[in-house]
């Protein structure tokens, strides 16, 4: 939504200069070259932004979203920090609560309780120092687990997964369904 009023913004801007450029009586190229500008520098600085962005990460967040859709069922719930939190879950489709990147421990462990998500996300630098620990320790105390790396998606090592207990209980009950379905067999049926 803000982008509209940003685009009217800079709509405007480009009608003042016009104006500015008619009122001092300079010539119609000059005029429209004016009129151009601010639309010229704000692709240039976008065009400039997303060419030196590296979407390496993104990439591999939106495996991770795949990976949690797939191992919760859809429309699974995460939170975590807002550019990994949001582009997971755009490809896990599910719902999801974000935090900020410098948000504190207590306000993580508030959202875990309060939104009773299948997965939390973190940045592995945010678990690694003491004060991570206990903040992963009080996660788990709230009924996660911890993903083995193993079971991640290539290129998230950045990235520390903790999941419901109970959500691997109903993966594991939705595998064994969908293999009696088509015919196979499980551990569960025997």
């Amino acid at each position: 939504m803000g982008s509209v009023f940003a685009a009217l913004g800079l709509l405007g801007l480009s009608a003042w200069m016009l104006r500015l450029a008619d009122r001092l009586r300079w010539g119609t190229r000059l005029q429209c070259v004016v009129a151009v500008a601010p639309l010229v520098v704000v692709g240039g600085t976008g065009l400039a932004d997303a060419l030196t962005k590296n979407y390496d990460a993104r990439e591999s967040w939106a495996c991770l979203g795949h990976w949690v859709q797939q191992e919760y069922g859809p429309s699974p719930s995460l939170i975590g920090p807002q550019g990994l939190a949001t582009t997971a879950n755009y490809y896990a489709r599910g719902r999801c609560h974000t935090f900020a990147d410098d948000v504190g421990s207590e306000h993580i462990v508030q959202e875990a309780r309060q939104f009773k998500p299948d997965v939390v996300l973190l940045w592995t630098g945010q678990v690694n120092s003491r004060r991570g620990k206990a903040l992963v320790k009080r996660i788990e105390e709230l009924g996660f687990r911890r993903v083995d790396c193993s079971r991640l998606p290539p290129g998230t090592e950045s990235v520390f997964v903790l999941a419901q207990a109970c959500a691997d209980l109903r993966v594991a009950q939705n595998s064994s369904r969908i293999s009696r379905r088509l015919g196979g067999s499980s551990n569960h049926d025997r």
